[in-house]
C-alpha cells in the first residue's frame, strides 16, 4: 500500500522533469505569416484573472487590420462590461532584419 501511495505523490513530478527543447520534432512545419493572419476583421477574445488565476472578466476585441506595403495598421476596440469602449490604433511596420513586424512610433 506504501508502494502504490509513493507512486501516486511521485509520478507527477516525473513529468516536470522533461523540458521542451529546440531540437524535439517540430509539431507542425506551418509558419505564421502575419500578413495573411491579420488581414480584414478579426474577433479575439479574453479575460481578466485574479492572482489566484480565478476569471474575474471576460471581453472581446473587435479588430480591423489592414496591410498597405510594409505597415500593418490595427484598430483594435475593446468591448469590456460595464467599461466604456475603448480603442487602441497600432502601426508596424515590416523589418527585413527581423522575423516579424517591429512598432513603429508615431
Amino acid at each position: 500500500m506504501r508502494l502504490i501511495v509513493c507512486l501516486i505523490m511521485v509520478l507527477p513530478l516525473i513529468g516536470c522533469g522533461i523540458a521542451p527543447s529546440l531540437d524535439d520534432p517540430k509539431l507542425s512545419n506551418k509558419q505564421l505569416n502575419l500578413e495573411e493572419f491579420f488581414d480584414g476583421e478579426i474577433i479575439a477574445y479574453g479575460q481578466f484573472q485574479d492572482t489566484l488565476g480565478n476569471v474575474t472578466r471576460r471581453f472581446e476585441v473587435d479588430i480591423q487590420a489592414e496591410m498597405v506595403g510594409k505597415t500593418l495598421t490595427l484598430v483594435e476596440d475593446f468591448h469590456i462590461p460595464m467599461e466604456p469602449l475603448s480603442s487602441v490604433f497600432g502601426h508596424l511596420k515590416k523589418s527585413e532584419m527581423m522575423i516579424g513586424l517591429v512598432p513603429l512610433m508615431v
